[in-house]
């Protein structure tokens, strides 16, 4: 079985089918989509970063989670790290590396995602503006993520909100290394969110249509992300100088290189069948069969590595 799974999602009669309807649907975005916005009130000194993924979303699920994201705590900020905190990747600047903390209004609009945060919290500073354009485009891709996710399935909500928290934290990373000059083939980490994203759902609802859903809808959000940080490096060079516009521009076409990556390892990636037990050694099925066992002790080894990672214990 798989291990270290959130839950036992429902499956609908064919949820294969609604994954191809979404993808075909309502999260098919185009290659050019994406925009990523600052704007500054000049009377109230707030500034509002707004992530636009060019396509209409769910605005009753969208409108749901912004509700909730921002009740969960007095500081908008707060919910934002524990998410991130809770999902940790094994890469460079997981989890809440470099925070700063800031209150906020969350608000969905019929494409994507803006924060407003007021003037009190703002900083002139060059690494308060790394890291809150980080942070903004990993909650923005984190709430779409779940937006979607969950318009394929209403019942994998538990599951939506690891596979958006473990994405958004992705994409988090990714912008910090950018900016301190880090970034590295993107290859590995898509496999490590790929086997985030398996082990979050469990092996019956990915391969019942997550795994679909990973490779043909995750990979168009992704892209749009990287639009949009490429979108905004040209904004950039105006408040943060073209030091930083350059570094933003390259973050962003390695996330749309990454979105490529993903959508590679998610056809890829293998899992352990729960109802399949490998034969016994030195008994029937030959040189096939002991290949076949060799390799499913590997895929076990792999998840359970991947638990680690995590800090979670494998359940066995």
């Amino acid at each position: 079985m798989l291990l270290g799974t959130i839950g036992s999602p429902v499956l609908a009669d064919d949820p294969s089918a609604l994954v191809h309807q979404q993808t075909q649907e309502s999260a098919a975005i185009p290659a050019d989509a994406g925009s990523l916005t600052r704007e500054q009130n000049p009377k109230t000194g707030d500034v509002t970063i707004t992530f636009d993924t060019g396509v209409a979303l769910d605005q009753a699920e969208l409108g749901r989670l912004v509700g909730e994201t921002q009740a969960k705590n007095d500081r908008l900020s707060d919910t934002f790290k524990q998410d991130f905190e809770a999902h940790k990747l094994d890469i460079p600047h997981n989890g809440t590396d470099q925070w700063v903390d800031f209150d906020g209004t969350l608000t969905a609009t019929p494409t994507g995602i803006s924060i407003t945060i007021p003037s009190a919290d703002v900083r002139a500073e060059a690494s308060w503006w790394q890291s809150i354009v980080a942070t903004v485009a990993g909650v923005a891709t984190n709430l779409v993520v779940r937006t979607l996710c969950i318009g394929l399935q209403p019942e994998w909500v538990i599951a939506c909100a690891a596979i958006g928290a473990f994405t958004g934290g992705m994409v988090r990373g990714t912008i910090l290394q950018g900016f301190d000059g880090t970034l590295k083939d993107g290859k590995a980490w898509a496999n490590t969110l790929i086997s985030s994203l398996a082990l979050a759902v469990g092996a019956a609802a990915w391969e019942a249509g997550v795994n679909v859903w990973a490779r043909d809808t995750l990979p168009g959000i992704l892209q749009a992300i990287g639009n949009a940080v490429v979108n905004l490096s040209r904004s950039m060079a105006n408040w943060l100088g073209e030091q930083w516009s350059a570094l933003v521009r390259t973050t962003g076409e390695a996330i749309r290189d990454f979105a490529r990556y993903v959508a590679d390892a998610a056809r890829n990636f293998e899992v352990v069948p729960s109802n399949v037990q490998p034969p016994p050694p030195g008994k029937p099925g030959g040189p096939a069969g002991e290949l076949r066992e060799a390799r499913m002790r590997e895929l076990q080894q792999q998840l359970e590595a991947a638990m680690r990672q995590q800090g979670a214990a494998p359940t066995g």
